[in-house]
């Protein structure tokens, strides 16, 4: 395998040179091995979160006047290509390692900015010029905002499978009890037969109980689109621009179509 070597302000970094991750990655995957794990890779839902923070921010940056537009736009397209070409491959760190999940923000970070680089500037992985991972693909927000954001987005979107699941569930018992609620069946208790019931009585405690989950749910969601996009480092709004405290919300709505919130 061949390599390249990156500079970061540690030292020396040797990284397989074909692939588009850049320093900080390497460090996480020499740091924390993965060995049989899962990687970040594996975990979809919040990988195309995280490139959906980072296409919104791109799009606010540029619309604030604090990335140049052709970047900005190049950013855009670069995030929205990876979510549309998932490759798992991309993201190998581990999934669940210490560190506040730096490692995973900037394995994304480095590589939208290496494909950006690559594909629109004609420069190789690791010169991260014009995009670079923290100055570009980061600008304004950090690790801390941008991966709870992403984590709301994820979750959201699980729950809204489950939901439909669950929906889907109620709707066939519903159909069951119309046409076969009147049938008979044994009741157990204490791991044995005892009485007999309807299957209409036994389907409506099943019914009853999905659809107290279904308002759970509803109200697990409701909380989970409120989101810290722009805390930044520590949750305060002073660390990045105020422009992009104010735009980057309803930006990152309309980009994931949740209706989202200020934390």
């Amino acid at each position: 395998m061949q390599y390249r070597i990156e500079v970061d302000n540690i030292g020396e970094v040797k990284i397989p040179a074909l692939l588009p991750y850049g320093a900080q990655t390497q460090r996480a995957l020499n740091l924390y091995p993965v060995d049989s794990q899962k990687t970040l890779g594996d975990y979809a839902l919040l990988v195309t979160a995280v490139l959906r923070v980072k296409l919104a921010s791109a799009r606010v940056n540029r619309e604030i006047g604090e990335m140049d537009p052709v970047l900005s736009l190049n950013v855009e397209n670069t995030c929205q290509s990876i979510l549309e070409n998932y490759q798992k491959e991309l993201f190998p760190v581990h999934a669940f390692h210490g560190g506040g999940g730096i490692s995973v923000n900037m394995n994304v970070n480095e590589i939208v900015a290496n494909i950006v680089n690559h594909s629109y500037y004609a420069q190789s992985y690791g010169s991260y010029s014009p995009a670079h991972p923290n100055d570009a693909i980061n600008m304004n927000h950090s690790t801390s905002d941008c991966l709870q954001t992403a984590s709301h987005l994820a979750t959201i979107e699980a729950l809204d499978c489950l939901m439909t699941t669950i929906e889907r569930l109620i709707y066939a018992l519903e159909y069951l009890m119309v046409n076969h609620g009147d049938s008979s069946k044994l009741a157990r208790t204490c791991m044995q037969d005892a009485v007999t019931i309807k299957f209409k009585q036994f389907w409506s405690g099943y019914l009853a109980s999905l659809r107290m989950y279904q308002m759970h749910l509803k109200e697990c969601r409701h909380d989970l689109q409120a989101v810290n996009l722009s805390g930044n480092i520590i949750g305060r709004n002073g660390d990045c621009s105020t422009a992009y405290a104010e735009r980057c919300i309803s930006v990152l709505s309309e980009v994931t179509g949740i209706e989202l919130r200020k934390n």
